[in-house]
């Protein structure tokens, strides 16, 4: 008999114990809501949600409640490509690349990387094609797949374009 009771009890505990406990649930159902922006910044509020609070400490954020900030910060990536147009074809390619329009004063370096940034080929080429005939890549001896043509002007490291090829 105590041994029943002690059962009982014990798992009276354990229904009583999962029937108040917490679940985190990453949402809000509102009736209402709103945002506004002005010269000093953003406000946002949700209905039913008291007051919280936002602790700053150098780049860390800390918000309480509901409405949590989405302030990954933007990346800006400056194109630093040059004017020249430049011809690359055909693009899906098979076992070479035509490249044409290159137009450099001096030395210009061709670089085909891999998606994961291993050089595949590497090839410096003068820069001025006055004479009408585009540079040749062969690529007959990499792997099916995407890559990146890179062309940098070779004494100032500038990057003159880069370009998605498709090897097929």
């Amino acid at each position: 008999m105590k041994k029943q009771l002690l059962l009982l009890s014990l798992l009276f505990i354990c229904i009583a114990s999962a029937g108040f406990s917490q679940s985190l649930n990453l949402s809000v159902i509102s009736s209402y809501g709103n945002f506004g922006s002005g010269a000093t910044g953003n406000l946002s509020s949700t209905l039913g949600e008291p007051m919280v609070a936002t602790f700053t400490a150098s780049s860390n954020i800390l918000t309480q409640g509901f409405e949590q900030p989405d302030d990954a910060g933007m990346t800006a990536v400056p194109d630093n490509s040059s004017d020249q147009f430049i011809s690359v074809y055909p693009n899906p390619a098979t076992d070479r690349l035509s490249i044409d329009g290159i137009t450099a004063s001096g030395p210009v370096e061709l670089k085909l990387t891999d998606i994961s940034g291993r050089v595949m080929i590497q090839k410096q080429v003068t820069g001025n094609q006055s004479k009408g005939e585009p540079e040749q890549l062969e690529i007959k001896d990499i792997k099916s797949g995407v890559y990146f043509l890179t062309i940098t002007e070779k004494n100032s490291g500038k990057i003159i374009r880069t370009l998605r090829i498709i090897k097929i």
